[in-house]
């Protein structure tokens, strides 16, 4: 059990990035950290024992292979992930109750904290710990691969639902790619406390922002409709009314195109996944879903299931939806 908070509380001092940029004594990372320098050498020394740190001399470390990944800079920005001063520090403390999911078959945010998930996204001193920041680095980190993926390019109006903020969305990555392409951003204001406006740097010119709720009517006309991580946020009703939405408005030659993660008995390498699955609960009372699971609140929604294509990332599929009775069933 230590393991995992000591690493924690590294990330939280940023002690990795400190010993990379040359404090590398107990005493100087004490006093630069506020902490009291006995119980910081025992610290140091532990996670020098898992190998995320190394003693190059006594009271004095080095950062190893393995302790680069708490690096903020490192391009999987696990350490905002781990940091206890940030949304980091929420999840843990949802995962604690994980009993009570387990009894209720319901999330337990709003029983830690108060307040449902989406309510309180303006609850962060540090935006840059927020949950909507941390999951626009994530959608930076796969993004390359779920362009290079799909035919994009093949498409003029693209509208990605729920995208997120901003920079950090996988419509950013695809307008940067590809210059004759238009887009359309629809953002819950509920779920964004921080707004993409003003943020979408060169690209902004070719992007409409729409700020509404996902189960409102969407905008009309897009070639294909984008849902990166979201129907794994809801309840097989909720992602069944949002899948929906999005099939009204692409009409019969559009697309639905879901980007997630599917759940697979046969692949005993989901260790990942099936942690999400017990964590989405937790947070909003959503799941990850097997491929028949996606297959039904398509069809619910009035679609078919046409293709689904792995990508470079982990598990992550694109899991392509048509007009019901236009394709041919995957």
């Amino acid at each position: 059990m230590m393991g995992p908070w000591a690493v924690r509380v590294a990330s939280t001092l940023r002690l990795p990035d400190h010993i990379a940029a040359g404090t590398t004594k107990v005493s100087e990372l004490a006093q630069l950290t506020g902490s009291d320098p006995d119980v910081l050498g025992r610290l140091l020394r532990y996670l020098s024992v898992l190998g995320v740190f190394r003693e190059e001399a006594p009271g004095e470390y080095q950062v190893t292979e393995l302790g680069e990944f708490f690096r903020d800079d490192h391009p999987m920005k696990l350490r905002r992930f781990l940091d206890q001063n940030g949304f980091g520090a929420k999840l843990d403390a949802v995962t604690a109750r994980l009993e009570q999911g387990v009894r209720t078959g319901r999330t337990v945010y709003e029983d830690v904290f108060g307040r449902r998930f989406w309510e309180d996204q303006d609850d962060y001193p540090d935006p840059e710990l927020s949950f909507n920041t941390l999951m626009a680095d994530h959608t930076r980190w796969f993004g390359p691969d779920i362009r290079d993926s799909f035919d994009w390019g093949a498409h003029k109006l693209i509208v990605d639902v729920g995208g997120g903020t901003g920079a950090g969305t996988l419509l950013h990555e695809l307008l940067t790619h590809f210059p004759g392409m238009r887009g359309i951003l629809v953002e819950d204001p509920r779920e964004t406390a921080t707004s993409a406006a003003g943020s979408l740097g060169p690209i902004g010119d070719r992007c409409t922002l729409v700020r509404q709720s996902l189960f409102d009517p969407m905008p009309q006309g897009g070639d294909v409709y984008v849902l990166t991580n979201i129907l794994r946020n809801w309840n097989q009703q909720d992602a069944i009314r949002i899948l929906r939405r999005c099939a009204e408005a692409a009409g019969p030659d559009g697309d639905v195109l879901v980007l997630e993660r599917i759940l697979s008995a046969e692949d005993q390498h989901q260790i990942h996944v099936a942690d999400a699955n017990l964590r989405i609960l937790l947070l909003l009372g959503g799941k990850e879903r097997t491929l028949e699971e996606f297959r039904e609140i398509g069809r619910a929604a009035g679609l078919e299931l046409t293709a689904t294509t792995p990508t470079g990332y982990s598990h992550m599929y694109l899991i392509r939806y048509s007009a019901a009775g236009r394709g041919h069933q995957a």
